[in-house]
């Protein structure tokens, strides 16, 4: 399994030995990252009368993923944004009168380096001007390539802050990843049956996280640094 190969140890240890003295994930650092929800997530188990197995009823169609993007740290949820993973490009005739044609269709368009740049920009404007947040130094992001797009970089270095890349195959070492479980946790007991309650009840339920659970995420991720030290497996 790669994330406990001896590269992606050693990867993890030459990175906890360079930033172990200056990271504390209870106090200077926000967590960012995207991820997709869909109406059709469901829970993974269920209660049943004895014998019997417990059965539960999904949409019959497969909507499309809903795309947020979200910043955390111990003092609670920075900032959390959605949006639709659906644009339009050519593939299917429509017609338009009786000389011309002309062909659309639905895809699925993912996060984009634009994207995440204009979310950490808000980020960053939120760091500026909350109080609660001004010991904030470092973003912490993983390795996906639209985080390391060269105009991020100097966007987040212009602000004073420093952009943290985490090594690869290490997502207990961001916290936000355990936000995110959470999250899913709770929307995925609602049964929704429409695209448009999903948004809702993410928001809904990122405001019943309390501000122990935070400090909870930030901490765990914390613990993980001594396993890189150790080069022990997670």
């Amino acid at each position: 399994m790669r994330r406990d190969s001896p590269e992606s140890k050693q990867e993890r240890f030459e990175w906890a030995l360079e930033h172990q003295d200056k990271l504390n994930f209870d106090k200077y650092c926000i967590f960012i990252d995207e991820i997709g929800f869909n109406i059709s997530m469901r829970r993974e188990y269920g209660w049943s009368k004895v014998g019997e197995k417990a059965v539960l009823k999904v949409p019959v169609t497969r909507s499309l993923n809903v795309s947020f993007l979200g910043a955390i740290s111990s003092k609670g949820c920075v900032d959390l944004k959605v949006r639709l993973t659906a644009g339009t490009s050519p593939n299917k005739k429509r017609k338009v009168d009786s000389n011309t044609t002309i062909s659309e269709k639905k895809t699925r368009v993912g996060t984009t380096a634009d994207h995440f740049y204009s979310f950490v920009k808000f980020v960053l404007r939120e760091i500026e001007t909350n109080q609660a947040l001004k010991e904030i130094k470092y973003l912490i992001v993983d390795n996906a390539a639209i985080h390391k797009h060269r105009d991020l970089q100097l966007l987040v270095a212009s602000s004073g802050m420093e952009l943290v890349f985490l090594p690869p195959y290490s997502p207990a070492l961001n916290a936000i990843e355990e936000f995110w479980s959470v999250c899913k946790a709770k929307v995925k007991r609602s049964h929704l049956s429409r695209k448009e309650q999903l948004t809702p009840k993410v928001k809904e339920a990122t405001a019943k996280i309390t501000l122990e659970s935070y400090q909870g995420f930030c901490r765990h991720a914390n613990d993980y640094m001594q396993h890189c030290l150790e080069s022990t497996s997670f």
